[in-house]
């Protein structure tokens, strides 16, 4: 039984997940959800230096839907200048989601005749069973979940549909075994991640182990044809990850969707927590309920939520959490021998420690980094 934490103690702190945003785009993001997060709104027009930078971050954190919605409910104030700069910056990133859902038709069809089994992550799927209108979660690529072990059947079904790997796999079923995602680029116009894990580093490691698509599908429809997407349980761990554990950009959509999912009746809370422990999860879920209840000031909907507050880390949790966000050379060490350990066993770990050997020895580029930082670790004066 976990005992309470501390007063006040937070499992991350949200300021690492909303990051530098401005009041009012925190408030854009949490709009609609009848939550008492309208005093980010502005009173008046924004002046044009704010503006400007508004913007921006509406297209960076692709919100120009929720945008569209609290201009029309009258909630957010604007000018005629920036009421068509809304108009056009919404239709705009709609088309653009059109556009990858008509791809992602034709992808779904070329992964069911080659029998290789998908989940879409975020995106459409997000749109289409969390939202009220699917325009107001908009998205900019396409993210796929395959098993590991059917990672590069799907890659080369990728491949055959002209994509252009980013990065090449760094020796055969690497990424399969080991690795988070890879991209393809479509022909220039836009990008499939495939996924066979939810993360980079030890919780991405500890959870691919499983069965990710275990869990039935959730059947939408796109353009006549159904399509699987994540479940409501699994969709709610992958958006925590994509909250708390993020590879790249932070957004604040992801926590958006998490808080969409703590709606009463879209989760079966005893299933999430369940799935959570088993992919070794469960400090993530409970640090993105904490976050999203957090910064959109949202009601106690369910058990989630209480549950989070209350839950306290194992010290092994505590240490792969705060080791992600610590950029210390030394702390990057102990990540990498934190990989190996995630991996439950001897020989997974030793296996992926040969594996990175071999890489580095076949080409040693892609790990320059990786050994640089290694290098200062183990000799903290080396340059």
């Amino acid at each position: 039984m976990n005992r309470p934490r501390r007063l006040g103690a937070r499992l991350v702190a949200p300021q690492e997940v909303v990051a530098d945003l401005a009041a009012e785009v925190i408030g854009v993001a949490g709009y609609g959800l009848g939550t008492p997060t309208s005093p980010n709104l502005p009173s008046e027009p924004l002046d044009a230096t704010r503006w400007g930078d508004f913007g921006g971050s509406m297209d960076e954190q692709r919100l120009w839907g929720l945008l569209a919605r609290a201009v029309a409910d009258g909630a957010f104030p604007v000018d005629g200048t920036q009421g068509q700069a809304v108009t056009e910056g919404h239709r705009a990133a709609v088309a653009g989601c059109l556009r990858l859902d008509r791809e992602l038709v034709g992808l779904a069809e070329a992964f069911a005749s080659e029998a290789v089994e998908f989940r879409v992550l975020k995106g459409v799927g997000s749109a289409l069973t969390l939202y009220d209108d699917p325009a107001e979660r908009l998205y900019g690529d396409v993210d796929v979940l395959v098993a590991g072990v059917d990672f590069d059947r799907a890659a080369a079904v990728l491949t055959a549909l002209g994509g252009a790997r980013h990065s090449p796999d760094p020796q055969p079923g690497y990424v399969a075994r080991f690795g988070k995602s890879a991209t393809f680029d479509m022909g220039g116009a836009w990008e499939i991640d495939l996924h066979r894990t939810l993360a980079l580093g030890p919780f991405g490691l500890a959870a691919g182990r499983h069965d990710l698509l275990a869990e039935p599908a959730r059947i939408v429809e796109i353009g006549g044809r159904p399509v699987p997407v994540t479940p409501p349980a699994t969709a709610l761990i992958a958006a925590a990850f994509h909250t708390v554990l993020p590879a790249d950009s932070r957004r604040v959509v992801p926590l958006r969707d998490v808080a969409e999912l703590l709606r009463p009746g879209r989760v079966d809370p005893v299933r999430c927590v369940a799935l959570a422990a088993r992919w070794q999860a469960t400090v993530v879920v409970a640090a993105a309920i904490e976050v999203a209840t957090a910064v959109f000031d949202l009601p106690v909907w369910g058990p989630l939520q209480p549950w989070a507050a209350s839950y306290r880390p194992s010290r092994l949790e505590r240490t792969w959490l705060a080791r992600h966000h610590d950029d210390h050379p030394a702390a990057y060490l102990l990540r990498t021998l934190d990989e190996v350990r995630a991996l439950g066993s001897p020989s997974a770990g030793g296996a992926y420690v040969r594996a990175m050997l071999r890489t580095a020895s076949a080409d040693p580029e892609p790990w320059a980094h990786r050994a640089g930082r290694l290098a200062k670790a183990v000799r903290p004066g080396s340059s």
